[in-house]
């Protein structure tokens, strides 16, 4: 089962489907509905539904217009709760354990895309600053991701 098909086996209350969308877009989420585009690489897909995901979790409303700060805001949060999701803080401590410090090669232990892992550590980054404590370890990610165990 490839992550993508595992993340949707873990909601069967939602309703999935392929479609090709207008615009550019890539995913979109209509109550318990989740579209995803399949003219997108299967890495894109996944990285998309986990951030439809937390769109259909956290999202009140319409908002993709991105016209008042509060669907700005909203966007925004869904798009943290799926990089958290993506590459979790224990995610990136296995990788130090199996010493999988390659940009490459952390995002394929995600299952993500290069740019995205970073994303995801621009996130932490933002919300834990730069150096920080999680779980007996050290993270200092002033440049790039370098833990070390307390």
């Amino acid at each position: 089962m490839t992550p993508f098909e595992k993340l949707i086996s873990q909601h069967p209350k939602l309703k999935f489907k392929m479609k090709p969308m207008p615009g550019g877009l890539s995913g979109l989420t209509l109550g318990d509905e989740i579209y995803i585009n399949p003219n997108r690489s299967s890495v894109t897909q996944y990285e998309v539904l986990l951030e439809e995901l937390a769109h259909h979790a956290t999202t009140v409303g319409d908002i993709t217009a991105q016209d008042t700060q509060d669907k700005v805001k909203q966007e925004l949060y869904a798009r943290s709760v799926a990089h958290q999701e993506a590459v979790p803080l224990d995610g990136l401590i296995n990788c130090f354990e199996e010493q999988l410090w390659a940009v490459d090669e952390m995002a394929e232990y995600f299952n993500v895309s290069p740019k995205y892992l970073l994303e995801a550590i621009d996130n932490y980054r933002s919300k834990n600053g730069e150096l920080f404590k999680y779980n007996g370890y050290y993270f200092d990610l002033t440049h790039g991701v370098n833990i070390t165990k307390i």
